[in-house]
């Protein structure tokens, strides 16, 4: 949605915000009242660790995501997108792959 879109609905009472020198806050409280669990169907969660060593490190990632996604979510699926590799590299293949 766009920065406009959202302020039109702050302005109209469609959802809560705060303004904060010149910048609007929507209070988390707002997004996931946006975000209920019957309007969401499927959720993209993604992990990433440096380096082979740190596989337990990835599945604990995963699952805690996981765990959150049911908490908050219910039934909606999820779609799991796993990276090893640096977060300074822009190449790879599970970030690209999220953002397509």
């Amino acid at each position: 949605m766009s920065r406009s879109g959202v302020i039109k609905w702050i302005r109209e009472g469609k959802i809560k915000g705060v303004e904060v020198n010149g910048r609007w806050r929507i209070p988390y409280s707002e997004v996931e009242r946006l975000l209920s669990s019957e309007r969401v169907k499927q959720v993209a969660i993604y992990t990433r660790v440096s380096s082979n060593t740190q596989k337990d490190d990835l599945e604990r990632q995963l699952n805690a995501l996981k765990e959150w996604v049911k908490r908050t979510f219910g039934k909606a699926s999820v779609i799991e997108i796993k990276d090893i590799g640096s977060g300074l590299k822009e190449d790879r293949r599970g970030l690209k792959k999220l953002l397509g």
